[in-house]
């Protein structure tokens, strides 16, 4: 069992979560390391994943060196987005949906299990650590929400719609957009910091049934997360980007700023060059 640490300024539990299989694991422990060290983070992480991740004995060691846990996730049917898919082989977003179909089990950070703390911090792997997470303690307390960044920031022309092809199938799109208003803003899913008061018994099954009713999202788990928490629980709210030191996430810099100016980076523009 892992040590439930409290922050010194809040009463609160946090736990950091991520979600990975085998091919994504080299990039979980890498930003867990950044977390504990660089982001100097003294909570509870879990690492929601395979069977065969959690069994193999290197791979416990260094969870364990990490102060980390491993969670299996239990197994779940594909097919019916899966087969969806496959009889659209030549459309552009048919590669990208079947190789990253592992990512729909993100939704598994909203388990009835996480009700044990107070507040889930999830994250990507992969994401880049410069400073301390005391910072997004500070400014980033959800209150029956969830904190998440704006996908169409800063220009905001892109709406939710955006996450669906709605060209694929008519039947789809028809009870799409006769069911959810899509002209609005949406999150990414690339982080997010949420009350677990806000997660019921049925909302990992809801998200899964969401995900079968319209398999046209583009970016697997974004659009349908968007649709159960904008959509029908107006539960989102954009997360802080700034404290009084500087920015806490983006996806990238931002024209006029350098890599230094952010806390967190999903993919920072300088790291890639």
């Amino acid at each position: 069992m892992l040590l439930q640490y409290r922050a010194m300024n809040t009463d609160k539990t946090w736990v950091l979560v991520f979600v990975t299989n085998d091919n994504y694991l080299h990039k979980t422990f890498q930003t867990i390391y950044e977390v504990r060290t660089i982001g100097e983070w003294k909570d509870d992480i879990v690492i929601l994943t395979t069977e065969d991740v959690m069994i193999n004995p290197e791979n416990n060691k260094m969870c364990k060196s990490l102060q980390a846990e491993f969670r299996v996730l239990p197994e779940r049917d594909f097919s019916a987005v899966l087969n969806f898919w496959n009889a659209k082989p030549y459309h552009g977003h048919s590669h990208y949906m079947k190789n990253r179909i592992f990512q729909f089990m993100k939704f598994y950070i909203m388990d009835i299990w996480f009700k044990k703390w107070d507040i889930v911090f999830y994250m990507d792997a992969g994401m880049k650590v410069q400073g301390p997470l005391s910072r997004m303690k500070a400014v980033c307390i959800p209150s029956y929400s969830l904190l998440a960044h704006s996908d169409s920031y800063p220009e905001f022309e892109k709406t939710l719609e955006s996450q669906f092809e709605l060209t694929l199938d008519s039947d789809v799109t028809e009870k799409l957009l006769l069911t959810y208003r899509l002209n609005c803003d949406y999150f990414q899913t690339t982080l997010m910091i949420f009350d677990t008061k806000i997660i019921e018994a049925g909302t990992v099954d809801r998200l899964f049934e969401l995900m079968n009713t319209f398999p046209i999202t583009t970016r697997n788990d974004q659009g349908i997360f968007n649709l159960l928490f904008v959509s029908e629980r107006g539960r989102w709210i954009q997360i802080e980007m700034k404290d009084t030191i500087g920015f806490l996430y983006d996806f990238h810099e931002r024209p006029g700023y350098k890599r230094s100016d952010y806390l967190i980076m999903k993919y920072p523009i300088e790291f890639l060059l």
